[in-house]
Parts: C-alpha cells; structure tokens; sequence
C-alpha cells in the first residue's frame, strides 16, 4: 500500500496512523510506503530542480 500525508496531518495524527498501521499489518498487509508531503519542498522543487 502506498499512503501520503501531508507534513501537518503526520505531525498531528501519529498516534492515529500509529494505530492504522498497526491494523493494517495485523490484517494481512505486508508492504507500506509512506510519503510526507510538504508543499513548500514541492514548490521550491519546480523552481529550482537543478537542487
């Protein structure tokens, strides 16, 4: 599974995707991808991609 967040629901929700983690693997999961999104990166990315 493939999941993304945004830097503030991650830093506000742990506990929260802690427990859907948990839950996910104790149902068969076997794979997870985080991604932590933060706009800013993004945005400085398409402005400077030499970075």
């Amino acid at each position: 599974m493939n999941i993304k967040f945004t830097t503030k629901i991650f830093n506000e929700n742990q506990f929260t995707i802690k427990q859907l983690f948990r839950i996910y693997f104790e149902r068969g999961g076997f794979h997870l991808m985080v991604t932590i999104i933060d706009c800013s990166v993004l945005e400085d990315a398409v402005k400077y991609p030499e970075k």
